[in-house]
């Protein structure tokens, strides 16, 4: 039996990407989209925000830096990945992010949702 790991969110960005260079000249571009779910509770309307956190590598993340910044609506699809690290209390920590491998504008200030394949 196969297995999937993929993640696919459709919502904005939260801030302008932070992108930068690997020692080894790979671009690297880190970003997160939130998503929102609303839902009715009695007479009164609730809604929560998801943030996710999204890694970008080489040709997807030349493309981010071109084409994206805070408020693009974006889909994003790839792995979750989970990363380990130790905090400055050497306390064993986990984060999740997503490694986009692909990426597509999406909506009204997209100018026609265009989307790169790596």
């Amino acid at each position: 039996m196969s297995t999937l790991n993929k993640m696919t969110v459709i919502g904005y960005v939260g801030s302008d990407p932070e992108n930068r260079t690997t020692k080894s000249d790979t671009s690297v571009a880190n970003f997160s989209v939130a998503t929102s779910e609303s839902w009715k509770d009695g007479d009164e309307w609730k809604e929560e925000t998801t943030w996710h956190d999204v890694v970008a590598w080489a040709g997807w993340a030349d493309w981010v830096s071109d084409k994206v910044k805070k408020g693009t609506y974006i889909r994003v699809e790839g792995p979750l990945k989970k990363e380990t690290y130790k905090d400055k209390k050497g306390v064993e920590r986990s984060s999740y992010y997503i490694k986009a491998t692909h990426i597509q504008r999406m909506g009204s200030n997209s100018s026609g949702g265009d989307s790169e394949e790596e």
